[in-house]
């Protein structure tokens, strides 16, 4: 565990005296920012949305230091700029008398086993995507010009792989695991179970924000909105299941291609998030796509 240093030992004072960190993480295109604003509609939270300031205070800042030949201080610098955020969030949690404060950017992967350690009653919601439906969302966002997403099918696939295997490693008890797929087949039991795992650690659920599930955060090659989990019917949100993958577009090429990449991660999951990490129902027809040729069978490759 990270121990912190200077300030930060001030910052990471007890829990009754400043609000408490909840952080949104998995992949991007997992239902981070869907749920990172479900969650943040709390009365008692301060939303700060994708913020930033974290991921550059544990990931950009230390990798950035590290390339440069060190000095006598940097660890102490690193420290207080970790401080410095910590306080950051908390102090403008307070000004809005908050309990809570909710980041739900995916950035800050990378750097949650760091947080973890500096912030020891922060509570992370792992958002959990089968991997096919996941990538299908990447290259959609590649196709709109996000780069990050990766620019193949097996880059969007390691983006997939890179996220879940750096946060594995959080600590369990503090870990409210929550299935996309599951939201997608049945989303009054998904939030249900979300928020008696929140409830757990004290995150006040009774004031959430359904409406904000109408909102819509993907996009679709030129379409800007893809179906959403809610849908306003004479003024309130109604919630109804949804398609989590475009399965008629999973084809056998695509899936010869990513499955070597994402199999033993897709196994870790299904081990540890029985029941939340849910595969959705496999194509069947494993044809060809694009410029290969012939098929490959599907029971042997695995879902």
């Amino acid at each position: 565990m990270i121990e912190p240093a200077g300030d930060a030992r001030q910052a990471t004072r007890s829990a009754t005296d400043r609000p408490r960190a909840l952080f949104i993480v998995g992949p991007p295109r997992s239902g981070t920012t869907l749920i990172g604003n479900y969650l943040g509609s709390s009365a008692e939270t301060f939303n700060l949305a994708e913020f930033g300031g974290f991921h550059l205070a544990h990931t950009v800042a230390p990798g950035a230091l590290g390339l440069i030949p060190a000095g006598p201080h940097r660890n102490e610098y690193l420290a207080d700029l970790k401080a410095m955020t910590l306080r950051f969030a908390e102090e403008i949690a307070t000004r809005y008398g908050r309990r809570w404060y909710c980041d739900a950017a995916p950035a800050n992967n990378a750097g949650a086993s760091s947080m973890a350690a500096m912030i020891p009653d922060a509570v992370f919601v792992l958002t959990l995507r089968h991997y096919a439906g996941n990538i299908q969302s990447l290259r959609r966002a590649f196709a709109s010009g996000g780069i990050w997403a990766g620019r193949t099918w097996e880059e969007s696939a390691q983006v997939w792989v890179v996220a879940y295997r750096s946060l594995l490693s959080l600590p369990a008890e503090r870990v409210v695991p929550f299935g996309y797929d599951r939201l997608a087949a049945g989303p009054d039991e998904a939030l249900a179970s979300l928020r008696d795992g929140l409830a757990v650690h004290g995150f006040d659920t009774g004031s959430l924000d359904a409406g904000l599930l109408a909102v819509s955060h993907g996009t679709q090659f030129n379409i800007s909105t893809r179906p959403t989990v809610a849908a306003f019917q004479d003024g309130a949100p109604r919630l109804a299941p949804f398609s989590s993958i475009d399965i008629d577009q999973w084809s056998g090429d695509i899936h010869r291609a990513v499955w070597p990449i994402v199999r033993d991660v897709h196994n870790e999951l299904l081990r540890r998030f029985p029941g939340i990490y849910v595969s959705p129902a496999p194509p069947t027809d494993m044809r060809a796509h694009d410029d290969i040729k012939g098929s490959i069978p599907f029971e042997r490759e695995g879902w």
